[in-house]
């Protein structure tokens, strides 16, 4: 087989495993819709309030940080394939339990073993995508990985339209049925991660002292307290407006089901367009100039995307744009933007540990901001408020830390092994 053929084979695996990847990651996003959507229901089915019931995301967004990190040492010791194959089962399975709540308190339990297995998904499934894919290319893959947000809210949408009046509990049921057909697939067709393998000896007997001492190090706690303060400002963006649009919708608006979902299937398909656009733009202008100017037209758009007053058409407009810019723009990069800050020996480990810093205190008390701000001034104005103050910090922190594009997740270990593309595939 000649070096061109061996290129592309390793090339076309690349991608299969990104596939796989984001579609594992599109099933926590499909669990997240299903429980913003059902947000009324479940606060009618418990007759509790909006408050408790977004603590209970909240209590999943902590969970989410106890297991990214626990998942991404574990995928740092033993690999990346076997923990994120395990984590798709995992939380499809609590999914599914999800539906069989028979009270509030068991709903909490739940949500937070869920949580746990989502956590560790994103630790180990980032990493194991991002260091297969060509350099040149890591900010379309990383677009593409977000996909899985846009993509999971429209599945939902749909589900919610066609399913809602059978009630909420069967939602979850339905749900997590394609996750558990993409964990049993992830046994043939998902590999190990070539910079891995090449990089670190998979199980015990791998070096765990000078991993966490590297961890710990100098050089490694400024990326990693920088990545953790912007996935805070990530997720705050991405909460202060997913988290209580359909409720906007619903009660300012007074859309029905149908009409609510015709709206976020808008906003998500937005979004589909701004991960492709961005994300190939910032493999060309970097990851700065990229997020600016997402995060830029996302605030000049909100104030009437999520106005009571805006007319159906213009509130359709502006529900594409702000998908455009904020759920695909600003995020088509992420994946990327995070992996570029650490090595391969503690990536997966940190990525856990800043990633689901971000979800517990931006995903974790955003919810819970929103809806008391809501109480005042509404959920429009409440998300606007939202979108400004995320847009403001993310914008700040980006520009205080180098551009990371032209990183080498290679040279970061100081080793001299070939880009993902000229790397052999073991049959």
């Amino acid at each position: 087989m000649t070096g061109k053929q061996l290129a592309s084979r390793s090339t076309t695996h690349a991608w299969t495993v990104l596939m796989l990847v984001t579609l594992g990651w599109t099933f926590d996003y499909m669990d997240l819709a299903v429980f913003i959507f059902v947000f009324p229901a479940i606060m009618k089915a418990f007759s509790t309030s909006r408050i408790v019931v977004a603590s209970i995301l909240t209590a999943t967004m902590w969970a989410r940080l106890f297991g990214g990190s626990v998942g991404g040492w574990l995928a740092d010791r033993y690999g990346r394939r076997s923990i994120v194959i395990d984590a798709i089962f995992w939380f499809s399975i609590f999914e599914g339990l999800t539906a069989l709540s028979p009270n509030l308190a068991l709903l909490y339990v739940i949500r937070i073993l869920y949580g746990m297995g989502m956590g560790a998904m994103y630790a180990a499934g980032v990493p194991l995508a991002m260091e297969q894919v060509p350099a040149s290319s890591r900010g379309l893959a990383s677009g593409l990985i977000n996909f899985a947000g846009p993509i999971g809210f429209i599945l939902v949408s749909i589900m919610y339209a066609t399913l809602s009046h059978w009630g909420w509990r069967l939602l979850f049921l339905v749900a997590p049925l394609p996750g558990i057909v993409i964990g049993i697939a992830s046994h043939s067709w998902l590999s190990e991660s070539h910079l891995y393998t090449a990089r670190i000896p998979i199980g015990p007997a791998s070096n765990e002292r000078t991993r966490s001492v590297r961890l710990a190090t100098r050089s490694n706690m400024w990326p990693l307290v920088h990545a953790s303060l912007a996935m805070i400002a990530f997720v705050s963006l991405f909460y202060s407006i997913n988290t209580w649009y359909p409720t906007f919708l619903e009660t300012s608006k007074h859309f029905n089901a149908s009409r609510v979902a015709d709206m976020d299937i808008v906003l998500n398909v937005g979004a589909i367009v701004g991960t492709l656009v961005f994300g190939r733009l910032s493999d060309r202008i970097g990851r700065r100039l990229t997020l600016t100017l997402a995060l830029v037209v996302s605030v000049l758009v909100s104030p009437w995307a999520f106005s009571p007053s805006t007319p159906i058409d213009l509130l359709r407009i502006g529900a594409f744009l702000e998908g455009f810019a904020a759920v695909g723009g600003a995020w088509s990069v992420n994946s990327a933007y995070m992996s570029e800050h650490f090595a391969t020996t503690v990536r997966a480990t940190s990525l856990g540990i800043a990633y689901h810093i971000g979800i517990a205190l931006g995903g974790g008390l955003t919810p819970i901001l929103i809806a008391a701000l809501s109480i005042h001034s509404g959920y429009g104005s409440a998300i606007e408020i939202g979108v400004l103050l995320s847009a403001v910090i993310l914008t700040l922190l980006v520009w205080i830390y180098p551009e990371t594009k032209s990183t080498s997740l290679f040279d970061r270990d100081h080793v001299r092994l070939s880009e993902p593309s000229d790397l052999v595939v073991e049959p």
